[in-house]
């Protein structure tokens, strides 16, 4: 483990050392972030976040097609018309 976390640095300014120390770090790191345990023996903390809501447009993306008709009902229609025609 030290490999990958001789980079990351506590607070405090003290190099990240144990398994303890690495879960504090991530903890601290981000806002919204739980820890869980999972019913396991061994390494069982989970450390996950939670992400707030996507913010929603104040404005239309796009505008609404007011003259729409699906391409099935329009051949629907022109089905018929052929109908009474023939």
């Amino acid at each position: 483990m030290r490999e990958w976390v001789a980079f990351l640095r506590r607070a405090d300014g003290g190099a990240v050392k144990s398994y303890g120390e690495l879960c504090t770090y991530l903890t601290e790191r981000a806002e919204n972030t739980h820890v869980a345990y999972l019913p396991v023996a061994g390494r069982n903390r989970v450390i996950y976040r939670t992400a707030a809501a996507a913010p929603q447009p104040t404005w239309a993306l796009a505008a609404a097609a007011r003259d729409y008709v699906p391409q099935s009902a329009e051949r629907g229609r022109q089905e018929r018309a052929e109908e009474d025609i023939g």
